[in-house]
């Protein structure tokens, strides 16, 4: 699937001069198991196999937004007992976060992962429900604004769901 998505992932990065990654779960860490970068974009340290917080990025907050009640549940707890002293900040963004999913289909990411960096999140769910993995579109806060994510790449963004889940 990776490699199928690499295109499609591309036409994006390229139309919205941005960064897109492809990520699955790993206990309570998103892994990258694609990445497609526009040249000239901001480059965070991304790369497949980079493991990424759930509780601080976009394909965390969108991949626990689809996810069962009972599941989410066990995560949460799981990302409660990880950071405690943190705790009531990060229930609020990922309560925020799935109650956007729920109203719009995303969950934005508004420069908690990186103080410059915005993006917004879609989940991809198996037709059988079974399997999400999440992808992720983002870059310099300057340039993703939230008119942007919430608008023209939010739709490529649904796009891109709707053409990858069929591959789960």
């Amino acid at each position: 699937m990776r490699n199928a998505a690499y295109p499609y992932m591309m036409d994006i990065a390229n139309r919205f001069t941005a960064s897109l990654s492809l990520a699955g779960r790993a206990n309570t860490k998103m892994i990258i198991v694609q990445r497609a970068e526009a040249p000239g974009t901001l480059r965070l340290n991304f790369s497949v196999g980079r493991m990424l917080s759930m509780r601080r990025s976009a394909v965390g907050a969108a991949y626990l937004a689809a996810t069962s009640e009972q599941e989410r549940a066990e995560l949460m707890e799981q990302l409660r007992r990880e950071a405690p002293e943190s705790w009531p900040s990060v229930r609020a963004y990922l309560d925020e976060a799935k109650a956007m999913y729920q109203e719009h289909g995303y969950v934005l990411n508004l420069r908690r992962y990186h103080p410059d960096i915005n993006a917004v999140g879609v989940p991809l769910i198996a037709p059988n429900g079974w399997t999400i993995m999440a992808t992720n579109c983002g870059g310099p806060s300057s340039a993703m604004t939230v008119e942007r994510l919430t608008g023209p790449i939010a739709q490529a963004m649904f796009g891109l769901a709707a053409t990858l889940r069929t591959m789960l």
